[in-house]
């Protein structure tokens, strides 16, 4: 029997923190930034089972999605 185990990262957005206005590094503009966490998962067959490690928060710019710690 094979069995497909691996890791992922997801990212859940914060819809109650509101927006704010930074410059993007990525993209080069300044964008409505919005605040979400991100956390590890265990998958099984690319299916999150579980997370596991600490929740770090992050800042999505809203023009590109690129994340910055």
């Amino acid at each position: 029997m094979i069995f497909i185990i691996g890791t992922k990262e997801r990212t859940k957005v914060d819809s109650t923190s509101g927006e704010t206005d930074e410059f993007c590094h990525s993209c080069g503009y300044f964008a409505k930034f919005q605040r979400g966490i991100t956390r590890n998962w265990l998958t099984l067959f690319f299916i999150p089972i579980f997370p596991f490690g600490d929740k770090t928060p992050v800042n999505i710019c809203t023009r590109c999605g690129s994340m910055q710690h």
